[in-house]
């Protein structure tokens, strides 16, 4: 009898290949984790299809958290935070996405177009923009990461309206550093089509992208209105980005005098 009844709830439950918990055959979805409860023939359509839910649907994945943290970023980072992570791309794959885009998009064009532009060698040194484009694509995103800390600790010491944890500053700093990539990309793919020639402005223009972005941002989230949370946090922010860039422009230095030194020997 009681092997009889084993072999009934074998039969008419199943083990949920997601969460691991015991489901009834005739659950459509698993109660605990929201998961098909039957398992599906991998074919090239059901692939296609999962993909483009997961990535390409307007209303969750990366399309929904790119359009949300242009228009209203707290729902984004409050979301985030309380627990919507099927919603919202994370912030770490947010950023990533964003620098593999800049990285392998727009500074290769960026280098192209350098390359076959009129530009003297009085403007811009021979093989400097290369070195430095290669410098870019290979510490940029590393840079970004080592001043997060820092930037999350200036937002916190900053704004007060909200009683965000310094890990939640760190998720929705590295939200504001994916959105500004994206806006950077978009801004420089705009220049590159209608206004060719001519580079000398483009970190002014992205200064000041970046500027009217993050300022819009940390209203958004934080709702201050006084003018001296902002003002504290530019001054935190210049100190902080000057004094590392300065660290990076010298380990960089260094490297190239000694790769310098290297090859001519």
């Amino acid at each position: 009898m009681l092997q009889t009844e084993s072999t009934a709830e074998k039969t008419t439950f199943r083990t949920c290949a997601n969460c691991e918990k015991t489901v009834p055959k005739a659950n459509r979805f698993c109660p605990e984790c929201g998961s098909e409860n039957k398992k599906v023939p991998e074919t090239l359509t059901k692939l296609l299809f999962e993909y483009s839910q997961e990535h390409l649907n307007w209303d969750k994945g990366v399309p929904r958290t790119i359009r949300e943290i242009f228009t209203t970023p707290e729902k984004v980072v409050d979301g985030f935070i309380n627990g919507a992570r099927k919603k919202y791309t994370s912030p770490s794959k947010f950023l990533l996405l964003s620098w593999a885009l800049v990285n392998l998009v727009l500074w290769s064009v960026i280098e192209a177009s350098l390359d076959d532009s009129s530009l003297t060698s009085s403007q811009i040194p021979d093989g400097a923009h290369k070195d430095f484009g290669n410098a870019f694509s290979q510490y940029y995103m590393p840079f970004l990461v080592l001043t997060l800390p820092f930037i999350a600790y200036a937002s916190k010491a900053s704004f007060k309206t909200k009683s965000y944890t310094l890990p939640e500053h760190l998720i929705l700093n590295t939200y504001l550093y994916g959105a500004s990539n994206f806006a950077s990309f978009v801004w420089t793919c705009i220049r590159l089509a209608f206004i060719p020639a001519g580079y000398s402005y483009i970190m002014v223009v992205d200064l000041l992208i970046g500027l009217v972005l993050s300022t819009f941002f940390y209203y958004r989230v934080f709702r201050s209105t006084r003018i001296f949370d902002y003002i504290k946090m530019a001054i935190l922010y210049s100190f902080i980005l000057t004094g590392l860039t300065l660290v990076f422009g010298i380990c960089f230095g260094v490297y190239l005098m000694v790769n310098n030194q290297t090859g001519a020997v």
